[in-house]
């Protein structure tokens, strides 16, 4: 496993565990009325609100992420714009902060593992 794998590997489960792998893409569309455009799978990922590869540093941002199913996912990757738009509509305060101008910042990715080992910890103590 490669250092980045093990970092990612935890965050995923920590969003996944904080989120209780409920997919909160369709959740929050049923709570706000929103006609989702794609149906919900039963298996949950970590899910980015704005891609990895378009904010400086907010891959491991927990903002950023939420626990979504694979079909959500892959409809985002291929329905960029139609998502970011309902994603602006169940998120909006996050996207106050996610779309603020950003450095580029070269994480520390053992640290990054240890980091979401910690939270999960926290997690199982509640």
């Amino acid at each position: 496993m490669t250092k980045s794998s093990g970092a990612w590997r935890e965050c995923s489960l920590y969003i996944r565990e904080r989120d209780k792998y409920i997919c909160q893409f369709h959740k929050l569309c049923k709570e706000k009325g929103i006609k989702p455009p794609c149906g919900c799978t039963t298996v949950m990922q970590a899910c980015h609100k704005i891609t990895k590869g378009r904010g400086a540093g907010l891959k491991w941002d927990e903002r950023n992420m939420f626990c979504g199913c694979a079909g959500s996912n892959v409809y985002e990757r291929h329905n960029r714009d139609t998502m970011q738009a309902i994603f602006r509509q169940l998120w909006p305060e996050d996207y106050e902060y996610l779309e603020r101008p950003r450095k580029p910042v070269k994480m520390d990715l053992d640290a990054v593992r240890l980091y979401y080992q910690q939270k999960r910890r926290e997690l199982d103590k509640r």
